[in-house]
């Protein structure tokens, strides 16, 4: 569970093994936040920007698997993406407007617990 361990515990699963749990360490440089996000280190009710880091992880996915998956219509970017999703989910705000930050949060939260699998990665230009 990300950032749940806050110091180094050990922990003795029989006389011979012991487990060591410390806090893990992300190693930041050249990484942008949206990556930090996908590495699973923040948990996902905490993360300020949902679709911006959704955004990042459709142009690492095949946008067939994410349609495929999500059962969505073709979609021309990250807010269109989670606009269908939402209204797929009945995930609405007043006057029906699609609650594009929850939807973000639901596919963060499949690609954390690996329902989102990066099975066909597009190429990076």
């Amino acid at each position: 569970m990300p950032g749940f361990t806050k110091t180094v515990q050990e922990i003795h699963l029989d006389k011979h093994i012991k487990l060591l749990d410390c806090p893990g360490i992300i190693f930041a440089t050249g990484t942008s936040e949206a990556d930090v996000l996908l590495r699973n280190c923040i948990k996902v009710e905490n993360i300020e920007d949902p679709i911006t880091a959704v955004g990042h992880l459709l142009t690492r996915i095949d946008t067939e698997q994410m349609m495929s998956l999500y059962t969505v219509p073709a979609f021309g970017g990250s807010r269109d993406f989670l606009a269908h999703l939402a209204r797929q989910r009945g995930k609405l705000k007043k006057g029906g407007i699609p609650d594009l930050e929850l939807a973000g949060r639901m596919v963060l939260q499949d690609w954390n617990s690996g329902k989102v699998v990066v099975s066909i990665l597009k190429e990076k230009n």
